[in-house]
């Protein structure tokens, strides 16, 4: 691994820049966003970009999910960083719980849940 590129451990998941400017984050299987793994997240993304906000693709697919930590939730909600995020999750079940996430939580940047790449990357590329 290349120690000057930013990254988040391997325990949570890989980091990398697309080619189109959008960062994409896969969450490691079986993690479970906690505030630990919510700050580590947010500081590579801060690393990454130097400060600028940028878009985001988290892939959920193997993730177990986020903590139900209100402190964590709001963390996330308002980190600066990011500019608007998509979240590809697994089933239609956690598409319906991120969607509830999403309204009690009221993120400052734009955000939806798909289940593929295309209209996911398609929706970040229109903001």
């Amino acid at each position: 691994m290349d120690v000057n590129r930013p990254s988040i451990s391997a325990r949570i998941g890989t980091l990398q820049m697309g080619e189109d400017g959008i960062a994409r984050i896969t969450i490691a299987e079986g993690v479970v966003v906690t505030m630990e793994v919510a700050r580590e997240i947010i500081a590579a993304l801060e690393k990454l970009n130097a400060g600028t906000p940028l878009l985001i693709l988290y892939y959920f697919r193997n993730s177990t999910g986020f903590t139900s930590e209100r402190e964590t939730r709001q963390y996330l909600a308002e980190a600066t960083i990011i500019k608007g995020a998509a979240m590809i999750v697994r089933s239609e079940v956690h598409k319906m719980l991120g969607n509830f996430w999403i309204r009690i939580n009221k993120p400052r940047y734009p955000i939806r849940l798909f289940a593929t790449d295309k209209p996911a990357l398609e929706w970040l590329k229109s903001l």
